[in-house]
């Protein structure tokens, strides 16, 4: 149901009006709007069909007035479409435009990117210098993935700001030249005439940082840095902008420049995490010699399995560390970490875990920053991580038979992570992959897609003997080789040292780079990457290929 049938359906009085109007009788619904307007729930919709009886008799000009009230309280498709017809009539071209433009953003801000796309093209059929219609055309072209649009309309608009902003920091020559000649590119799109770009000139910086991330996708890492360095210095405030550009100078491993950059995650409101200054000093590098430090892990679960070895090289600085982890680390990290007081999450991110008096405290991801790591201090250490005294899970506990190795298997990770669609493997890839008989599979994957191995080969599901990450650790210990999409399970196996196949997608996090099959990070991980965005079939027949080859052998 639409508004209106939803509010008759809930509404006597609203649904009366409503069968007024619809048989013709105007005046009669005029005066059953009205008497019902004052109720909160129907007063914008009452003024919208109003509005429609205005513009049925002909009075275009107060039934804009009435639509555009209506936005203030009820901004629904509807209304902005009628508005848009209303202001059409009376020649208000302008702010017809304008109203288009306010559909589409309207649109996109409920994720509705593909609904958006044809009104933002009515609106360059109407005025083909509109500025925001070109950079939120090529917004909603890089929500959809489509990555050549996205770059032909961003660059367009990039394009018409530099028209009218000349003495604005200038945009590099190399990257304006490739601009351009995006803007240029087919698509249907006429040549942008002369003349002064019409609409808001805003958000530049956003633009831009948008267009980096379709040329990070499109594998053009030069031109993706070249537009987040160009956002920051159009405003150096813009927290996105900076992340962004973080993330890209990290994949370089351009860690001093890098995790500099990395900071500003705190200052970007759509950042997940919530930093927690927890009443006390922040340390910014302060000699520690006697002092009590509070480490919390933030963000994922692998990246405290990752970054922990940084936490503890404070007691070699003098401090006494307490490392705060998610409580299905706690076990494992203590005992991995015996010089550190490792402590679970609290309920609340304004509590500690800990009672004692202390001097710091600092967020894990910050530590490579007040630390001064740089690459060549990779890996932090070698098979830290290490499970404290138990045994493999059922089904791991007997001996090897038929000499075939034993293979952990994780393919998808939580749905709730944002590159979740991209980093889990499809059901089909995962049936493809346990076609391989030459390995006995156990399947670590936990959570929403545990039960997708069923009916899909012969593969031991341990699932229900994890129940923390040690438990994890002692079945990755058992087992030969593990092979895992981007989880915290690739950080788990490769930080015990492990023989690891990380299975990568095209587009995946900074911390793998772009290219190789190694990483700094974990020796004993071998990388392998889709080819094409979203198919996985060309990584599943190099994985099987080398399974049978056993490569992971030395």
């Amino acid at each position: 149901m639409n508004p209106i049938e939803q509010a008759a359906a809930a509404s006597p009085d609203f649904a009366r009006a409503v069968r007024h109007h619809e048989s013709g009788d105007l005046t009669a619904a005029r005066a059953a709007y009205l008497q019902v307007m004052d109720q909160p729930q129907l007063t914008g919709l009452c003024l919208h069909q109003l509005g429609v009886l205005a513009a049925a008799r002909g009075d275009h000009r107060v039934a804009a007035d009435l639509f555009s009230r209506t936005l203030a309280i009820a901004p629904l498709p509807m209304v902005y479409a009628n508005l848009h017809a209303a202001q059409d009539l009376i020649g208000d071209r302008l702010g017809a435009t304008a109203t288009l433009i306010d559909l589409g953003c309207f649109l996109q801000l409920h994720k509705h990117h593909a609904d958006a796309i044809p009104v933002y093209r009515k609106v360059l059929e109407r005025d083909p210098l509109s500025y925001p219609a070109y950079a939120n055309l090529g917004n909603a072209f890089a929500w959809l993935g489509d990555l050549p649009q996205a770059a032909q309309h961003l660059s367009r608009a990039i394009l018409l700001w530099t028209r009218s902003f000349p003495d604005a920091p200038g945009v590099p020559s190399d990257l304006f030249q490739l601009i351009n000649s995006l803007s240029k590119q087919s698509h249907h799109l006429p040549d942008i005439p002369a003349g002064v770009p019409h609409g808001p000139l805003q958000k530049m910086e956003e633009v831009l940082t948008t267009l980096g991330k379709v040329f990070g996708e499109l594998e053009m890492p030069d031109a993706a840095l070249a537009c987040f360095h160009q956002s920051v210095a159009l405003n150096p405030g813009y927290a996105l902008g900076h992340w962004n550009l973080a993330a890209e100078l990290l994949c370089r491993m351009d860690f001093e420049a890098g995790w500099a950059a990395y900071e500003w995650r705190w200052r970007w409101p759509e950042f997940p995490e919530v930093h927690r200054a927890l009443g006390l000093p922040a340390w910014q590098g302060e000699p520690l010699a006697g002092k009590r430090i509070y480490v919390w892990g933030e963000q994922g679960l692998g990246d405290s399995m990752q970054f922990a070895p940084l936490a503890a090289q404070l007691p070699a600085l003098g401090a006494e560390v307490v490392l705060e982890v998610p409580a299905s680390l706690v076990r494992l990290l203590a005992h991995s970490f015996p010089g550190v007081h490792v402590v679970p999450r609290p309920g609340s991110p304004e509590l500690l875990s800990f009672d004692g008096p202390l001097d710091y405290v600092v967020p894990l991801m910050s530590l490579p920053l007040r630390l001064g790591l740089r690459p060549q201090a990779l890996p932090l250490a070698r098979a830290y991580l290490r499970p404290p005294e138990g045994r493999a899970p059922a089904g791991l506990e007997n001996p090897r038979t038929e000499g075939r190795p034993r293979v952990g298997l994780v393919w998808a990770g939580q749905p709730r992570h944002a590159n979740d669609h991209r980093r889990s493997l499809s059901a089909s890839a995962l049936t493809a992959l346990l076609q391989v008989d030459t390995v006995h599979w156990f399947s670590l994957t936990v959570g929403a897609r545990q039960a997708d191995i069923a009916g899909r080969g012969d593969i031991v599901d341990l699932a229900p003997a994890l129940g923390d990450f040690a438990d994890t650790a002692h079945a990755v210990e058992a087992l030969d080789l593990v092979i895992t999409v981007d989880t915290a399970v690739a950080h788990l196996a490769g930080a015990m040292g492990k023989a690891v196949w990380l299975l990568l997608p095209k587009v995946g996090d900074w911390r793998w780079g772009r290219s190789g099959t190694t990483t700094p990070w974990y020796p004993a991980t071998r990388l392998f990457r889709q080819s094409r965005l979203g198919d996985w079939s060309d990584v599943v027949a190099e994985v099987a290929q080398a399974l049978c080859r056993r490569e992971w052998v030395a």
